[in-house]
């Protein structure tokens, strides 16, 4: 599920004097707001308007001091509880301004204004629940009708139900076609929940040797703002000196979406492949993914999926398919800190299991100008049940203990870890490119990692094959690079890059691909609204 990037889009309160001569004026031009109108026509009390100009001067304390006291000496003066909660929430104590907003809310339970300052507050703050609580009772008042469904459709469209943001900013623009807040946010979720087409290609080369090319093509769109559907194709054509090269057919379909009141998102796919190779044998993929949003940066994961292994030489030999399921922790909050932990089991199709584990966490270290600079700290551990190192020629003519038998060994059809844990240390920068993409770059290097490394040797009387391992200490490393740019108004260029290296082999990959998005028409159905 593409997810949008959201900012705060609310203004700031403005002063006093400036709110209320806006409301007043939407009091007396809209129909049926004469109510809205005469509450605003109170007179504000010369305490009252002494703290504003105390607090216009900067001296935010001294205004707290004298509105307390003007409430002290009289409750009813709504103007002094809403400018109080106003101050305290300006001077960051936010739990005092709820408390003096709920109070002046128990006394004042008609006053709009106060109501559409406390929710705006409320949303501000990511208290949703509450703020509906607030706000839904203005929406009856037709002065206010558009600022209140608005601030709601804020409040949705953070929390990520679109479905329920867009129906508020119809309203929003139903009763004021001026709403321009409102306008401008419906746009942003129809420009992100247009349909789409992406083509282009991966590419990879190790020195197994292996190398595989694989062009794609993918559509999808959306069924309403909160669920998509995609269709896609691969051809995959790959070639490991001196075997012949082979190619793989592959097409599948995902539904992704997401659930508000869950706070869950969800993902089905399933697909087909044919491999031209072993016995041109066709199989299925599937996968499920459920992810709590436990908290507004964390969430909670599972995964199933069946999916094929061709990365290793003997894999393209062979037909060899994984189950495998996964428990994840995921973090990823705005200030920059980004980080992952899971619990991975994989099942092959010869019922042989690897475990995995790991963690890794990204700390900001500087941020501005559109630059992001993070170092962190990532382990990881595997382990297979069996091992599949092998003789690299099982057909020598010679048997064990001739002085022209090789006991070299690979592993086929596919790699078994036996005991692997590293410690690497991680970083990343990433420049946020105007007017729309990103550069990034992804590097690890581990700074200790060992495992149990397989041998073949030959002995006993007959000689005969047999598997033994020592402790080895190695060094791998990745480094990777990506880049987003958009061009023009519906086209986006995606190109990423790599290379790792690890104990057995080195490899270099890279894609590059184009993605189209529907947006105009989106667009044009909403401003004709």
């Amino acid at each position: 599920m593409y997810v949008v990037s959201v900012q705060r889009i609310l203004p700031p309160f403005p002063s006093v004097s400036a709110r209320l001569a806006i409301l007043t004026l939407l009091a007396l031009t809209a129909p049926g707001g004469r109510a809205l109108a005469a509450q605003q026509a109170r007179q504000v009390s010369e305490p009252v308007r002494e703290a504003v100009r105390v607090r216009d001067q900067g001296d935010m304390a001294a205004a707290v001091r004298l509105l307390e006291a003007r409430i002290a000496k009289e409750p009813a003066d709504a103007d002094a509880f809403r400018l109080l909660a106003q101050t305290l929430y300006w001077m960051g104590k936010r739990d005092s301004a709820r408390a003096v907003y709920d109070s002046a809310l128990a006394h004042h339970p008609d006053v709009v204004d106060l109501r559409l300052e406390y929710g705006q507050m409320l949303v501000e703050t990511r208290l949703d629940r509450r703020a509906r609580e607030v706000l839904l009772p203005t929406v009856r008042v037709p002065a206010a009708a558009a600022r209140a469904e608005t601030l709601l459709g804020t409040s949705a469209y953070w929390s990520g139900d679109f479905t329920r943001a867009v129906s508020h900013f119809r309203n929003a623009l139903g009763a004021d076609s001026s709403a321009t807040d409102a306008r401008r946010q419906w746009r942003e979720i129809a420009a992100a929940t247009a349909g789409w087409l992406r083509f282009g290609s991966t590419g990879r080369h190790d020195d197994q040797p292996l190398d595989y090319v694989a062009p794609e093509i993918e559509i999808g769109g959306f069924i309403n703002p909160l669920w998509s559907i995609r269709v896609r194709g691969e051809a995959a054509w790959y070639h490991a000196e001196p075997d012949p090269s082979g190619s793989v057919l592959a097409a599948g379909t995902t539904l992704s979406g997401y659930i508000p009141p869950l706070r869950l998102e969800t993902r089905v796919s399933g697909g087909i492949l044919r491999r031209s190779f072993a016995s041109s044998r066709a199989d299925w993929t599937g996968a499920m993914e459920l992810r709590l949003r436990i908290a507004p940066h964390a969430s909670l994961g599972a995964r199933g999926e069946r999916k094929p292994y061709f990365f290793t030489r003997a894999s393209l030999a062979s037909s060899v398919m994984i189950d495998e399921g996964a428990l994840t922790l995921a973090v990823d909050h705005p200030k920059g800190w980004l980080g992952e932990g899971a619990y991975v089991r994989q099942r092959y199709s010869d019922h042989n299991t690897i475990e995995s584990g790991y963690a890794w966490l990204l700390a900001p270290l500087a941020r501005g100008a559109g630059l992001t600079l993070q170092a962190g700290y990532a382990v990881s551990a595997q382990h297979a049940q069996e091992s599949r190192f092998v003789l690299a020629d099982s057909t020598q003519a010679v048997p064990p203990g001739h002085p022209l038998f090789d006991p070299a060994g690979a592993y086929a059809p596919y790699y078994t870890p036996d005991h692997l844990i590293a410690h690497s240390a991680v970083a990343a920068v990433e420049y946020r490119l105007p007017p729309g993409g990103r550069i990034r770059l992804d590097a690890s290097y581990a700074i200790h990692a060992r495992d149990d490394a397989p041998v073949l040797e030959v002995a006993g009387a007959p000689p005969t094959v047999t598997l033994d391992a020592f402790r080895r200490s190695f060094s791998p490393w990745q480094l990777k690079g990506s880049l987003e740019r958009r061009l023009g108004s519906a086209f986006t260029l995606y190109a990423s890059a790599e290379h790792t290296r690890t104990v057995f082999y080195a490899t270099t990959g890279a894609s590059l691909s184009f993605v189209h998005r529907f947006s105009a028409a989106a667009l044009r159905r909403v401003d004709a609204f």
